[in-house]
């Protein structure tokens, strides 16, 4: 299980990277947009498009990594006053009901992306194509999905050991 592990963060790392770069893009380019229109008096055309894009994609690459750095903010106001063991099965539940929720996600976009893909649909200023955005966003939540199977991996050892 360790290569395993040692996988999905290797490739959450990756993809927070590119996460990362795309929010430095997105200043850098909003920043300019705002130089040259004070400047020079003229903007960016599909400004808004390639911001919204990128910032999709930020969102969805950087989803993996931030489950497995646990960077989610949990609700356990309800288990809270449970026992160890009943906490336990509870978040082994939810672990599995997040990856199957997640390869749903996964499934979706990826047949959204299709027929994307067919109709030809771009963005309306900058003809961008939206598919290629639509299936690296599915990616970044396959990923998620594996971190989500990883995690109900480990609470089922852990429940079985200790519970």
């Amino acid at each position: 299980m360790g290569w395993f592990d040692n996988f999905l963060k290797k490739t959450g790392k990756l993809l927070d990277t590119i996460a990362g770069c795309g929010i430095v893009v997105t200043m850098l380019l909003t920043v300019f947009n705002i130089l040259t229109r004070r400047l020079a008096g003229w903007s960016v055309l599909g400004i808004s498009e390639y911001v919204s894009l990128i910032s999709a994609l930020a969102i969805g690459c950087s989803l993996a990594n931030c489950a497995i750095l646990d960077g989610y903010i949990r609700v356990q106001v309800f288990v809270q006053k449970y026992p160890i063991a009943v906490k336990k099965v509870i978040n082994t539940v939810i672990s599995i009901i997040s990856f199957i929720f997640f390869i749903f996600v996964t499934w979706q976009l990826i047949a959204y992306g299709n027929r994307i893909r067919v109709s030809g649909e771009i963005t309306s200023t900058a003809e961008i194509p939206f598919y290629p955005f639509i299936y690296i966003i599915a990616f970044g939540i396959f990923f998620l999905s594996l971190v989500n199977l990883l995690q109900s991996i480990k609470h089922i050892k852990e429940t079985g050991k200790n519970g």
